[in-house]
């Protein structure tokens, strides 16, 4: 049986079940109601790979979603690094590269365009994803990264040639 209620909190519920012949049984039991709560994902990231010189300029587009039912309030999203695609809240934070939303209503998107430039990675591959941190409780708080993007680190140009 499913009871929708309307309020959060906890309350007792008693049941009775009668027959036509006059038998009856109560069955109270405890419910816990939760309200509803947001869920934050961001299910679109790109581009999938890309070459960057160290010192270069990277370039990123995320789109984040709250596709819980409540509002997310203020909701951070922070830059991440990672040694493989799965990015997690974990990962190493580019500390210096994040967006905050101030609310962020159910059923809301945004699109967050990120640019790094002076790119400062080492040479060589890493992953590099978006994750989103609100500040108020959510439905589910293990979805809340983007995948990962690939970026390849070269090697500085030389000074005085041309990058192309």
């Amino acid at each position: 049986m499913t009871v929708h209620g309307l309020l959060a909190g906890e309350l007792f519920v008693a049941v009775t079940a009668t027959d036509p012949d006059g038998l009856s049984a109560v069955q109270e039991v405890q419910v816990t109601v939760e309200g509803a709560l947001a869920d934050v994902v961001i299910p679109e990231a790109s581009p999938d790979s890309q070459t960057v010189a160290r010192g270069g300029e990277a370039s990123f587009t995320f789109v984040a979603r709250n596709q819980g039912d409540a509002d997310a309030g203020a909701t951070f999203f922070v830059l991440r690094v990672s040694g493989d695609s799965v990015i997690t809240s974990s990962d190493r934070v580019r500390q210096m590269h994040s967006f905050r939303l101030s609310a962020f209503p159910p059923g809301d998107s945004a699109v967050l365009n990120l640019i790094v430039r002076d790119w400062p990675e080492p040479t060589g591959p890493a992953y590099f994803g978006l994750c989103a941190d609100p500040q108020l409780p959510e439905s589910n708080a293990l979805n809340n990264c983007s995948r990962g993007l690939k970026v390849t680190t070269t090697p500085a140009a030389a000074p005085g040639l041309p990058l192309w």
